[in-house]
């Protein structure tokens, strides 16, 4: 399973952090993707699921879940 999830940065450095975190058959969760943005955009959004699906080589979503919040 695959979990997409951001978060706004405040202080110093603003903009939005967008991260993509992995389980495993254990329950076991990595983080494998991140990035880091001037604001939470469909462009941005656009731009990191493309990266994401290259790097992993999806090409269906057949047999994955993928959760965004």
């Amino acid at each position: 399973m695959i979990s997409i999830d951001g978060s706004f940065l405040k202080a110093q450095r603003n903009g939005h952090l967008s991260i993509a975190v992995g389980r495993d058959e254990n329950d076991i969760m990595y983080p494998f993707a991140w990035v880091l943005g001037q604001t939470e955009n469909n462009e941005m959004r656009t731009w990191f699921d493309r990266l994401r699906k290259n790097d992993l080589q999806i090409s269906t979503s057949v047999g994955r879940a993928i959760v965004s919040k």
